[in-house]
């Protein structure tokens, strides 16, 4: 599985560097990236609700029940690329430099269960900060003990889900049942607890789950609550709640309303994605492919649920009657300069093209992302959405309706001056030709 921070920090931008080779093609052409939402820290970083249950099993090498029992304050080194080594050190990379070190925090926690993945009796995950980057151990261990005493340990004595990556940026977790767990920050909430607005890769059991109301909504894709299914808080009780809930009380005299996932729910839900991925080609990529497909999801439904629609383009463009076959209704300013880096032939990041709505049928697609009519159209109004899909998205179909129809061409095909009445000749659609009656501009078969 691979390593979603990494795809979020390079790959989308590798991907996005071989689309927009293709000069004139705008970010819209592909679905499009939303205008920012604050963040909940009030900043302009792109924040489209926390991630979803469906995305954080996707992405898991690992999901366990398991139990804490210490953390510790160490050091690791980072894996980074050569781009942003010679960035840090001005071009000039030492010869001996074996990569950054970063403040972490290792947990160690005894396994109850695997519900994905396998391994042994006891696992350890890595958090760690990625903010701030050191050439010495002496200089990073300086700043660990902040992150160890300012941790939340509000439920280190419950049970917990935890979902765990192995994960390309850190070198420890090439080792075996050593993983990712999220990352620490140095200002506002770690990137891994039910307090994280974005991410909770770190789910603790809701003691006494009779003391919170329990959002139905959210378990309907996982399974309906059963007497003695454990249940697992989704976020942070109410501050009013935390600590009575954390004591395995009652919730205080009103009932907080609290999101959970039962154990049940939450085998079923791990069982119908791998069902998913079975159904395709059971390949990483396809996995890879359902992460963009549920994460997307998420940034569709947040941007509607805060605006109430999502993002629509419409271009006009006019054409004349009777225009051959192939006439571009769309292309890229320099589909040249495409060729000339990229070939005759798709490359593999290429993807393709999609073309819906009314009057699909009436145009096709081509390579590098031609918008054409398939047929010499009469005078009229004729519409059609078109996006062009990067490649991962292909593999599961996994770029959303929404974004699919982001882009509507509305083409209007307008006669020659001063014309009565136009005939076409379209033997597979008519079966036969018209003419035009000079005197009563009535069409009629011809003979």
């Amino acid at each position: 599985m691979w390593d979603t921070n990494l795809w979020r920090a390079t790959g989308v931008a590798i991907m996005t560097l071989g689309i927009m080779l293709l000069a004139g093609c705008s970010s819209q052409l592909y679905g499009g990236t939303p205008t920012p939402a604050l963040s909940p820290s009030g900043s302009s970083a792109l924040y489209y609700g926390p991630i979803s249950l469906h995305e954080r099993v996707v992405e898991a090498d690992v999901i366990a029940r398991v139990k804490l029992r210490s953390v510790a304050q160490v050091v690791e080194r980072l894996v980074v690329s050569d781009d942003a080594l010679e960035k840090r050190f001005d071009g000039e990379v030492p010869e001996s430099y074996a990569g950054p070190l970063v403040a972490a925090l290792e947990f160690t926690f005894e396994v109850l269960e695997y519900l994905e993945g396998s391994g042994g009796e006891e696992l350890k995950a890595v958090a760690h900060n990625n903010d701030k980057w050191y050439d010495t151990e002496e200089e990073a261990t300086s700043m660990m003990a902040d992150f160890l005493t300012g941790r939340d340990k509000s439920w280190d004595d419950r049970e917990a889900i935890v979902f765990l990556r192995d994960s390309i940026y850190v070198y420890s977790t090439r080792q075996e049942d050593r993983y990712s767990l999220g990352y620490l920050s140095y200002r506002g909430t770690d990137q891994y607890t039910i307090a994280s607005r974005h991410k909770q890769y770190w789910l603790p059991a809701a003691v006494a789950p009779s003391a919170v109301a329990v959002d139905e909504d959210s378990l309907a894709t996982m399974g309906p609550a059963h007497p003695g299914d454990q249940q697992f808080l989704m976020e942070e009780p109410p501050e009013g709640a935390v600590a009575n809930v954390a004591a395995g009380g009652d919730g205080g005299s009103e009932r907080e309303h609290v999101d959970t996932v039962t154990i049940n729910g939450l085998r079923a839900l791990i069982e119908a994605i791998q069902q998913e991925i079975d159904a395709g080609d059971g390949s990483e990529d396809y996995r890879d492919c359902l992460y963009l497909k549920y994460e997307g999801k998420r940034v569709v439904e947040e941007v509607i649920r805060r605006r109430g629609s999502w993002y629509r383009n419409v271009t006009n463009v006019e054409l004349a009657s009777g225009s051959p076959k192939g006439t571009q209704v769309h292309t890229d300013s320099d589909v040249a300069t495409w060729l000339e880096l990229n070939g005759d032939e798709p490359p593999s990041f290429y993807g393709g093209d999609w073309l819906g709505g009314r009057d699909s049928h009436l145009f096709s697609e081509g390579y590098p992302h031609v918008l054409s009519t398939f047929r010499p159209l009469p005078a009229g109004e004729y519409r059609t959405y078109y996006a062009a899909i990067p490649g991962i998205y292909h593999i599961c179909d996994g770029l959303q309706k929404e974004k699919k129809e982001r882009n509507e061409y509305v083409v209007t095909v307008s006669p020659p001056d001063g014309a009565l009445h136009e005939a076409f000749f379209d033997p597979a659609a008519l079966g036969t030709a018209v003419v035009a009656d000079d005197y009563r501009g009535q069409l009629s078969p011809a003979t």
